[in-house]
């Protein structure tokens, strides 16, 4: 059913199982993506998705924004512990799309709660917008909800987790295309894959992906506010002594690793002092950032020292093989590659930009770093969607 919505206020864009594991490494490739069914959910307007850009830019004034239609695929995939699973995601066309533009693949950033996953939003604050607004100006965008939301929300979110991320994110591309296909619609050929914070570290593996199984070709990735190297960032952030700005996200990636690795499964009093490890036990079920009142942003008082020295000194080798596993910058991408990323950012995301670049332009890598002056992690994020615009649209002649 279509919906229409004529919202007339601003507003500024933020973004900020008990199943046991098999091994959820080897990715089963016997599993073919396809599509289960299909369902036309939401249109927008293109004067309503013009009227919100508004909210934070004039810079698109002159840009003719088409009406767009979504539609909600779900598909088979697989899920972190090698098993057959079916996932969700939005696919967003512009009406009377005439196959000039290209097709985007956004990849959303970390979700506090299912109803901002992109098969379950309206028009507001989440990628569900972002990705309307760059089909209005002319590309066709598939959106997916990752596993453990929309469709798959009763399922653990395998957050951060690198390989089934991008297996996930890659097979709803392969049916974003047999959907346009079976519906006779075709892009240019192009293909820009991007996303921030949690999007970013996605579409870095998805990209990774893509030149592995070689039936697709990127034009461009571009990630914003990335880690991009978890395991340097854990290094970093277990040597603070201070509160660390979104502790509970950085629990939230070691509790999804202990609990799907075979090689790990530890108490939670493993790694941290109580009474956080007591709190952390009691939770059945995560899927979002753990709640701050939790646990102590302080690295020190939350973890136990034991753990912190056996991790900075190499000596627990089954979580450093884990994080480092998730690491989606040891490659080198021949397509292009752009890190966008404030300079006001923590230290530790501050850092992560500039090793991302690093990394790959030692590995003859593609890579272009833009730094935003005086931007932090949610500040940042109206200077990459408008970086990402220019890159996505430069190519047509949108942007003189």
């Amino acid at each position: 059913m279509k919906k229409s919505y004529y919202i007339f206020i601003l507003f500024t864009l933020f973004i900020f199982c008990n199943k046991q594991p098999t091994e959820p490494l080897q990715i089963n490739e016997e599993i073919t993506p396809q599509i289960i069914s299909h369902e036309h959910t939401v249109g927008f307007s293109g004067m309503i998705l013009k009227f919100f850009t508004h909210g934070f830019t004039h810079s698109l004034d002159d840009f003719i924004f088409k009406d767009v239609q979504g539609i909600k695929i779900i598909y088979q995939t697989v899920d972190q512990y090698n098993e057959p699973i079916e996932a969700s995601g939005m696919l967003i066309i512009p009406e009377n799309f005439d196959g000039n533009g290209p097709l985007v693949s956004l990849q959303h950033s970390a979700l506090a709660e299912d109803s901002k996953a992109p098969s379950n939003s309206d028009l507001g604050v989440n990628e569900l917008t972002y990705a309307s607004i760059i089909a209005a100006m002319g590309a066709v965008v598939a959106v997916p909800d990752y596993i453990g939301y929309g469709h798959s929300s009763n399922h653990k979110h395998p957050y951060q987790l690198k390989e089934n991320t991008a297996r996930t994110t890659y097979d709803f591309l392969l049916v974003s295309e047999e959907y346009l296909k079976n519906n006779n619609r075709r892009t240019n050929g192009d293909l820009f894959l991007t996303g921030y914070a949690q999007g970013a570290d996605a579409s870095l593996a998805l990209h990774e992906k893509i030149v592995k199984e070689n039936q697709l070709k990127v034009t461009h990735s571009i990630a914003g506010g990335g880690i991009f190297n978890i395991n340097a960032f854990f290094k970093e952030l277990l040597i603070k002594n201070e509160n660390i700005p979104l502790m509970e996200t950085y629990v939230w990636i070691l509790e999804v690793l202990n609990s799907t690795y075979p090689s790990l499964q530890r108490p939670m009093d493993f790694y941290f002092n109580e009474p956080y490890a007591t709190n952390l036990s009691q939770i059945t079920k995560i899927n979002e950032p753990i709640k701050i009142n939790l646990i102590h942003p302080n690295p020190q008082k939350l973890f136990k020292k034991e753990f912190i020295e056996n991790f900075i000194n190499g000596k627990d080798t089954a979580l450093l093989e884990a994080i480092t596993e998730q690491g989606v910058i040891d490659w080198k991408p021949e397509a292009p590659v752009t890190i966008i990323q404030g300079t006001s950012e923590s230290c530790l995301y501050k850092s992560s930009g500039v090793r991302a670049y690093n990394q790959i332009q030692a590995r003859g890598g593609n890579i272009t770093y833009v730094p935003l002056e005086e931007k932090n992690h949610v500040g940042a994020v109206i200077p990459y969607l408008l970086g990402t615009f220019e890159i996505i649209f430069s190519q047509l002649e949108l942007y003189e």
